[in-house]
């Protein structure tokens, strides 16, 4: 097993989230989201296609698995469960933008029929804007698997400084999902201007 120490090769971005406390990237992504003023609801907080469950006979979807359910942007869920669409986790390779935003397009879509609200006043601008919050849940539910991929050996609290790393784990699983996170965080940022 690699560990992280002086010495290590480790690219100076994933350093620099391994060297500093995580809850500064915590901060960071709730600023983002506190500044897109989204809509507070009540989420499941694990919503991916292994939680749902189909009924043929009466064509009745089930969301199950309720222990994180907790209020927050109504986008969380859409974002936890495009991340939950990719298969694999580890592969976000697969995430593509247009295929994303259909989804949301059809979600929202589907909300103003379930609200009886005219489809008419669902304008380009406010599928965009969601969009564009679902990336930032996106973004943050990346960033919460790279958390909890085990990069830090025997401490989980992410508020913390990491004491140690296991970097054959890294490499294999928590890498590619700095690397998305990395990515979001630079486009989404630079379309905000900050």
């Amino acid at each position: 097993m690699r560990e992280l120490d002086q010495d290590s090769n480790l690219d100076r971005r994933y350093r620099e989230v391994y060297t500093k406390s995580m809850k500064q990237e915590f901060d960071c992504i709730t600023k983002w989201i506190e500044g897109c003023q989204i809509p507070i609801t009540l989420n499941h907080w694990d919503c991916h296609p292994s939680n749902l469950i189909y009924d043929k006979e009466s064509g009745q979807l089930t969301l199950i698995d309720y222990e994180l359910v907790d209020t927050q942007p109504f986008t969380h869920d859409l974002g936890r469960y495009i991340f939950g669409l990719l298969g694999n986790p580890w592969d976000v390779s697969k995430y593509n933008e247009a295929r994303m935003k259909q989804f949301v397009k059809f979600y929202l879509e589907e909300k103003y029929i379930l609200l009886k609200k005219p489809l008419s006043e669902l304008t380009q601008d406010v599928i965009e804007e969601v969009f564009y919050w679902t990336q930032l849940s996106y973004t943050f539910v990346v960033f919460m698997f790279a958390v909890y991929t085990g990069w830090w050996k025997n401490n989980l609290d992410y508020t913390d400084t990491p004491q140690s790393v296991d970097l054959d784990h890294f490499d294999t699983f928590t890498k590619p999902l700095l690397n998305e996170y990395f990515r979001m965080k630079d486009k989404l940022l630079h379309k905000n201007g900050i």
